[in-house]
């Protein structure tokens, strides 16, 4: 749905993150909405960006992306 509702996805986002939502539209336009596994690359990504909203004051404190995110384990 996110990938085909860009800017809904950054509507909704600014409105719950109090983002500037042109910012949020430049993001959305950049962004890949999959699903699966989360990758070293994915968790390092998701960690610039964690560690780039804390430098901005958007989020209190640091964020390690590793500790809160949900490990994938294959069954096969």
């Amino acid at each position: 749905w996110a990938d085909q509702h860009r800017d809904q996805v950054a509507a909704i986002l600014a409105e719950a993150s109090g983002v500037d939502p042109a910012a949020e539209q430049r993001s959305t336009e950049r962004a890949e909405f999959t699903f699966g596994p989360l990758s070293d690359d994915v968790l390092a990504q998701q960690q610039a960006v964690a560690d780039r909203f804390q430098k901005l004051g958007l989020i209190p404190a640091p964020v390690h992306v590793r500790d809160i995110v949900w490990p994938w384990k294959s069954n096969t």
